[in-house]
């Protein structure tokens, strides 16, 4: 059987109408952190050492950190509202694979 290709991680995205370059870094950059988006810089740095789960959750999160700035979006709390965001959407990918499938392919 042949085994699955994997797949690259992105170096960089287009989000709105901004170039955001990915990076990758070990714990020792991150502090207390998993995961941050710089939109000044329009970086955003992911901890190499998560779990998939983990890190599907985070990249996700700072996406959404780097929209709502990039839509001049104001929370209250913008920390929890990205968390439950990413999370939900995590949760609701993981939960519904054939949903998830015909969606990307829309």
């Amino acid at each position: 059987m042949a085994t699955p290709r994997k797949i690259a991680a992105p170096k960089r995205l287009q989000i709105l109408n901004l170039s955001y370059k990915v990076r990758f870094t070990d714990d020792g950059e991150m502090a207390e952190a998993a995961g941050w988006c710089d939109c000044t810089k329009q970086e955003i740095v992911l901890a190499r050492s998560q779990s998939d789960d983990s890190l599907a959750d985070t990249f996700l999160h700072e996406v959404i950190h780097a929209l709502a700035h990039g839509y001049a979006l104001e929370f209250d709390n913008e920390e929890k509202v990205v968390s439950n965001l990413a999370s939900g959407l995590c949760l609701f990918k993981k939960q519904n694979p054939s949903a998830w499938r015909w969606f990307n392919k829309l």
